[in-house]
């Protein structure tokens, strides 16, 4: 993504503040790690689907308002807009689908 922005836009100075971390869900980003985002931040981007939303069985866990996972997410987004008010938010999905057989 990164690769892309700075192609698609040579002009622009980014910094990049990477705070993906293996096998975490949102709940832990909803608690603290809000905190990274720096209150001049221009963009926010959010994968949802791997980490947050799917089981390890392929169930999903984000189809339903109510759903804990769901709750954590808006957490996140709304601290992070209380953290960086001028900020854009960007949610984005990435599946990993088998190999075909």
């Amino acid at each position: 993504m990164v690769a892309w922005m700075k192609a698609a836009f040579p002009s622009v100075n980014f910094v990049t503040i990477n705070a993906a971390r293996a096998a975490s869900e949102v709940t832990v980003a909803a608690t603290c790690w809000y905190q990274y985002v720096p209150q001049d931040a221009d963009l926010v981007l959010v994968e949802y689907s791997l980490n947050g939303c799917l089981e390890a069985n392929g169930q999903p866990m984000c189809s339903s308002t109510a759903m804990v996972r769901v709750a954590a997410y808006e957490s996140f987004y709304r601290r992070v807009l209380r953290r960086a008010p001028r900020t854009a938010l960007m949610s984005v999905a990435a599946f990993s689908f088998p190999p075909p057989p």
